[in-house]
């Protein structure tokens, strides 16, 4: 009787205490792991500043306009003489500079007029030799561009094309416009010399140098 007695009362402490015992957590009722915290962006990096373009890809992308020789006549004593050139198609805003002039040498300015006229002296002069000598070696001349004008006076530069590359040559525009006529090739100005040295093709013709200008 008595170790029944011992039996139900244990029996009553384990129910008891499996009463009172905290039930377990249930999967659902976990509290919800901390969110993780998002990977902070990579700083962007500094824009880098725009690099300068290149001389010759500046040079490439100003405007060229091409022009025909106006008037050769000489000057003065006739040391110098004064060379007219028109732009052809130039831009709007610079239809009122579409001319300009420049004064050569003597050599230069008869040169010039012998290739317009197309005379053949018997024994070749420097520009006639200067064309026969890009044909022997094998070039052609492509194109004349007078560049710039830098203290008064301008530059030009001759393109020459010879076993598949172009070679640029500086020059004077007086020999290079010479040479691209004895080789029929064509002239052009950039659209900065116009801005510079144009002028209006309508107004009168400027008076002649008071010095030959060597160009």
């Amino acid at each position: 009787m008595r170790a029944h007695a011992h039996a139900l009362l244990l029996a009553v402490l384990v129910a008891l205490a499996l009463a009172l015992a905290p039930a377990p957590a249930r999967a659902a009722d976990a509290p919800p792991p901390p969110p993780t915290p998002a990977p902070e962006a990579a700083p962007a990096e500094p824009e880098k500043p725009a690099e300068d373009e290149a001389p010759e890809e500046a040079e490439k992308a100003e405007g060229e306009c091409r022009v025909r020789i106006a008037e050769v006549e000489a000057v003065g004593d006739g040391e110098s003489y004064r060379v007219r050139l028109e732009a052809e198609g130039a831009p709007e805003a610079l239809r009122a500079k579409a001319s300009f002039t420049m004064f050569i040498g003597e050599n230069e300015g008869r040169a010039i007029l012998r290739a317009q006229r197309g005379v053949r002296p018997p024994r070749p002069m420097t520009h006639d030799l200067l064309a026969a000598a890009v044909r022997t070696l094998g070039g052609t001349v492509e194109r004349v561009t007078v560049t710039k004008v830098e203290e008064g006076t301008f530059h030009a530069e001759i393109r020459v094309a010879r076993g598949g590359e172009t070679l640029a040559i500086d020059a004077r525009p007086s020999d290079s416009m010479a040479l691209a006529l004895l080789a029929g090739a064509p002239v052009f100005v950039r659209t900065g010399v116009l801005r510079e040295a144009g002028r209006d093709p309508e107004l009168p013709e400027l008076p002649a140098a008071p010095e030959p200008p060597y160009l």
